[in-house]
């Protein structure tokens, strides 16, 4: 291999398996969401602060892919349904909701 001089751009293919990716993926998802919503400062007087936990965010299309429905589903369950939170105005999926609905729909639906 030859030494590198100046301007000599050597590069090194990396190769990630899908769940290395994925790995990579939630935690980039976790930390973008922790920019976007710091945590509120404490108060000792007045309302509490509505707290939100950042585990509990999905995007839109990692809820479909954890979930096993289409992108389109859970736009279409976020319209008619109360399973997300707006940061910033990004529409993240909470897990919790989405559980929830899923759980009211299969007592629903008798299986």
């Amino acid at each position: 291999m030859p030494k590198p001089r100046r301007g000599n751009n050597l590069t090194k293919e990396i190769v990630l398996s899908d769940a290395a990716i994925v790995r990579i993926a939630d935690e980039v998802e976790r930390r973008i969401i922790k920019v976007l919503l710091p945590e509120p400062a404490p108060t000792t007087d007045g309302p509490k602060s509505h707290h939100i936990d950042l585990d509990d965010l999905l995007t839109p299309q990692r809820a479909a892919h954890l979930y096993g429905v289409s992108d389109q589903t859970i736009y279409r369950w976020i319209a008619q349904f109360d399973i997300s939170e707006c940061i910033a105005g990004t529409t993240l999926v909470s897990r919790r909701k989405l559980d929830a609905h899923l759980s009211h729909r299969r007592r629903r639906s008798g299986s």
